[in-house]
């Protein structure tokens, strides 16, 4: 069945309609699929075309860089973060399923020795995140939530709150330079 530009069955009944409607649907396929993109990303966060087009739109805290609301360190503190949790994660489920299932040792420890320092560093993480929170005068827990709500979740910010994520991660700045300096 041949359909209209809106979806519709056509109700075309000459060869010349049929065709322009044949026309129309190519026309709608032949649509590059990035300009649509572009074109959404510009429409919702506000970005140029050139900001739309850098991978770091494709996400919210990306977003936040590019509106100048965070800076590269704290995006990147915010990336190793996350990496840090996803192993402490993937520490504490493995070691109830670790006799079952063995999964490969990362790098070059073995999976116990991977489990340790995971769970160890997310232990100094959450210590240190801690306590440069109640310092910015902010509260742990909700720190924690921020990040997961923007980290894990992928949520945009609500409004007026893009400032206080700004100060909520130099907690975790603070802490992710420490780490990688002494390591």
């Amino acid at each position: 069945m041949i359909r209209t530009a809106t979806g519709r069955p056509s109700r075309a009944r000459t060869r010349a309609g049929v065709a322009r409607v044949i026309d129309r649907a190519r026309d709608r396929i032949d649509m590059d699929p990035m300009r649509t993109v572009l074109a959404t990303r510009c429409r919702l966060y506000g970005l140029t075309e050139a900001e739309a087009r850098l991978p770091e739109a494709g996400y919210p805290l990306g977003r936040l860089m590019l509106a100048g609301f965070i800076t590269r360190e704290q995006h990147d503190a915010a990336l190793a973060w996350l990496k840090a949790r996803n192993a402490w994660l993937k520490a504490i489920d493995g070691r109830a399923l670790y006799r079952e299932h063995a999964p490969e040792a990362p790098s070059d420890l073995s999976f116990e020795e991977f489990c340790a320092e995971a769970i160890a560093r997310w232990a100094r993480v959450s210590g240190e995140i801690e306590s440069a929170a109640r310092t910015n005068g902010l509260a742990p827990a909700a720190v924690v939530r921020a990040l997961e709500a923007l980290m894990v979740r992928g949520e945009d910010p609500a409004p007026g709150m893009a400032g206080r994520v700004g100060r909520m991660l130099v907690a975790v700045v603070g802490q992710f330079n420490a780490s990688s300096a002494s390591r």
